[in-house]
């Protein structure tokens, strides 16, 4: 029996659990060794499991010293506008402090059945484009 390929709506639905349960158990046994992490309003890339692991398990701290930083991480699918040209991409639309308060579309790249990298885009797509599920998976 063949094992199932990992997805993009897989590796969504790993890394919204992570963030919505503040636990990176669900998601770093489906990083590449050399996965990225990328945001495009920081310029360095976070490289490789340890570092991701590492910066995530910050923000966590963050998020529960302060209820201004509750996270709500959604599945979600792109939709195509003047920008951006994919459409029906799965992705996870991140809140913070509120549901509504979108903040980010997180996307992901799929190689060799692991994720390779993480995109964080806070503008292009816009997170308010995206087509919103109601899923918080936890």
């Amino acid at each position: 029996m063949a094992q199932e390929k990992l997805t993009e709506s897989d590796a969504s639905r790993a890394y919204a659990k992570t963030i919505n349960t503040l636990d990176t158990t669900p998601l770093m046994p489906l990083l590449a060794d050399d996965a990225c992490y990328v945001a495009q309003n920081v310029f360095d890339e976070l490289k490789g499991k340890d570092e991701i692991s590492d910066y995530l398990s910050e923000t966590f701290k963050q998020s529960r010293r302060s209820k201004d930083m509750n996270l709500f991480a959604e599945l979600a699918l792109t939709r195509a506008y003047t920008f951006y040209a994919k459409n029906g991409e799965p992705c996870v639309r991140l809140a913070v402090g509120d549901k509504n308060n979108a903040v980010a579309v997180v996307l992901f790249e799929i190689k060799n059945d692991r994720i390779q990298k993480i995109e964080f885009c806070t503008f292009i797509p816009d997170p308010s484009t995206v087509e919103r599920s109601g899923d918080y998976p936890a």
